[in-house]
């Protein structure tokens, strides 16, 4: 059986993820939109966009990247079967640290 939590408490995992990772705290959270969908070949899966606010410290690119494989592992430790494609948003003028 498919353990499915609802998209609130998924956006809550997704806040709490954020607020306890190191390295982006300099861009505060603008939204976090969470869909469910399915697959060409049926399978149910998360969309979750995460959109930083615009920040005047750059953002570290590598820390950002991590942020799908982590938040995917914590979402399947809260129970979520279904996988979460994570798609990162900021500004397009947001400076980038090393870029």
């Amino acid at each position: 059986m498919t353990t499915r939590l609802n998209v609130d408490a998924i956006e809550q995992e997704v806040r709490s993820f954020l607020k306890a990772s190191q390295g982006h705290e300099s861009a505060p959270i603008e939204t976090i939109a969470v869909q469910e969908e399915r697959t060409d070949e049926g399978d149910d899966i998360l969309i979750v966009n995460i959109t930083f606010a615009p920040s005047e410290q750059p953002l570290d690119p590598d820390q950002l990247a991590d942020i799908p494989f982590r938040l995917g592992q914590q979402l399947e430790a809260s129970g979520e079967q279904r996988f979460c494609h994570v798609r990162i948003h900021f500004a397009e003028k947001q400076a980038l640290r090393g870029w």
